[in-house]
């Protein structure tokens, strides 16, 4: 079976494949009657929609405790109070939405784990046939905290981890902690492993940048190590305008910058329960 269904696009075929995970986990009939709605209106060019989103992106906090050269919340810019979601505010979105919903992106410009709320959201949503995925820079999460995130019901864990040394991490993720991230994912795979549960699946992302575009080869051998089930190479983006010293400091010198996921086998018997 392929949800991919009559679509000719190459970026529509993206996104729908990498829908279909979420698709056949928490799929019921009110969420696909409300599915084929959005992509029949969609395909028409409808220019009002009826039905509701199937997947949802909320922002926990628009905070970061990192200060990512490149990126706005790292750099403090724009006018945006800092601040985090009440826990009241989400429950009032899932429970408006959360019956067509199959997936819930709980990240965007900030840290999700700034928000003290945050794992009582994703238990809400998870007890609600929802997936949850969230991305973070893994600094915050302390070790008590990790039975109730594995317990939440979370479903894929992103983290974002670009390089093999402390010294090549710093570069771009400035203020963090390369240890303590490497700690914390093995952690996590253990905890994982000693309850007996198959998720979150743990997703490293490494953005590939000029400095740390030849630690690819060693990064694969240390996420094998640490039990992760996806390591994804990705090109490095730019949201605001960039100078030529820009592009030369960070653009990888050998251009390509995605060389796509590499998976480990153990990924896709979880994808499979």
């Amino acid at each position: 079976m392929d949800f991919t269904l009559n679509v000719r696009v190459p970026g529509e075929i993206t996104r729908l494949k990498s829908f279909f995970y979420s698709f056949i986990r928490h799929n019921t009939w009110k969420k696909f009657r409300n599915l084929c709605l959005i992509e029949a209106q969609m395909r028409l060019k409808k220019e009002w929609v009826r039905g509701y989103p199937y997947i949802l992106k909320i922002d926990p906090s628009n905070a970061c405790n990192l200060h990512c050269p490149m990126c706005p919340t790292g750099k403090r810019l724009g006018q945006r109070r800092f601040g985090e979601m009440r826990f009241e505010t989400f429950k009032k979105v899932i429970d408006e939405l959360g019956e067509y919903c199959y997936r819930i992106l709980l990240y965007g410009q900030g840290e999700p784990f700034i928000a003290r709320d945050l794992i009582k959201m994703i238990k809400y949503a998870s007890d609600r046939n929802i997936g949850v995925s969230i991305s973070s820079n893994l600094n915050l999460l302390d070790e008590k905290t990790i039975d109730k995130l594995i317990e939440s019901g979370l479903e894929h864990l992103i983290v974002s981890l670009d390089g093999t040394s402390q010294e090549s991490y710093q570069q771009y993720r400035v203020g963090g902690n390369f240890e303590k991230v490497i700690d914390t994912i093995r952690m996590i795979t253990t905890a994982r492993e000693k309850m007996g549960k198959n998720y979150p699946i743990i997703e490293w992302q490494y953005l590939v940048m000029r400095h740390n575009e030849n630690e690819i080869e060693e990064a694969k051998e240390i996420a094998g190590k640490l039990g992760v089930d996806v390591i994804r190479f990705s090109p490095f983006s730019f949201i605001e305008p960039i100078t030529k010293e820009d592009l030369e400091r960070w653009f990888p010198a050998k251009g390509a910058a995605a060389t796509g996921p590499a998976l480990f086998g153990r990924a896709f018997e979880r994808r499979a329960t």
